[in-house]
């Protein structure tokens, strides 16, 4: 389990668990209990947390039941679908997309790093976290090689990114932009900083003349 998840999970439990169930034994959490807790976080619009008080409580009883205790597990009777339900995201943009996409980039006022940023996330097929804290030490220009840690891994797992020539180029651009940063994309307030999560997250409204040029839905095109 990634330590994010951890402490997710850990913030889920000592927010809307604990104080719900804290003086009882666990006999005496009943399905309704459990019913009656997630509605009630759902009510104050958090439908994922209410999903994840469900699965935490699951994962208590599962663990006592592991430990010898004798006790039912009302997760049983109340089955996630029931509390709230999600719609995957399943759209993702076409080649033809991304080629209007991409023309279009060039016509957004924002900063050079940023239009980089969104080429190299196409290439690599990183994710913006993963990007937003890289440091020059990680990126071997002569193996073409960028290097990932583990702690900056969805799964805790270091990566090797092997780069493409493209890849390559828009690096160069970026450490020209860098100048003595040690992180691929800095601040522009502070060298010492990366850019911000905000900053790496521009929008852009090029929406009509996407459509006069490639016709395509440009609803899924109309943010980086």
């Amino acid at each position: 389990m990634a330590e994010s998840t951890r402490a997710m999970r850990r913030s889920i439990y000592e927010r809307d668990i604990l104080p719900t169930f804290r003086n009882r034994l666990l006999p005496e959490i009943l399905p309704e209990d459990l019913r009656a807790l997630c509605a009630k976080v759902k009510e104050r619009g958090a439908p994922a947390t209410a999903v994840h008080v469900r699965d935490i409580v699951k994962l208590v009883f599962a663990f006592a039941k592991l430990h010898g205790e004798k006790v039912s597990n009302p997760t049983e009777e109340v089955g996630p679908a029931s509390i709230a339900t999600f719609v995957p995201k399943d759209r993702s943009l076409s080649p033809a997309e991304i080629r209007v996409m991409l023309g279009q980039l060039e016509h957004v006022a924002t900063l050079p790093t940023i239009r980089l940023r969104l080429k190299l996330i196409l290439l690599t097929m990183v994710r913006k976290s993963e990007l937003q804290d890289a440091v020059w030490d990680e990126v071997d220009f002569e193996n073409a090689v960028w290097s990932i840690p583990k702690e900056r891994m969805k799964r805790s797992k270091p990566h090797n990114v092997y780069l493409c020539e493209q890849s390559l180029d828009i690096l160069v651009a970026l450490k020209t932009c860098a100048g003595n940063s040690r992180y691929l994309l800095p601040s522009r307030y502070d060298a010492d900083a990366p850019m911000s999560a905000r900053d790496l997250q521009p929008r852009y409204h090029g929406g009509r003349r996407a459509s006069q040029e490639g016709g395509t839905a440009v609803g899924a095109v109309h943010r980086s």
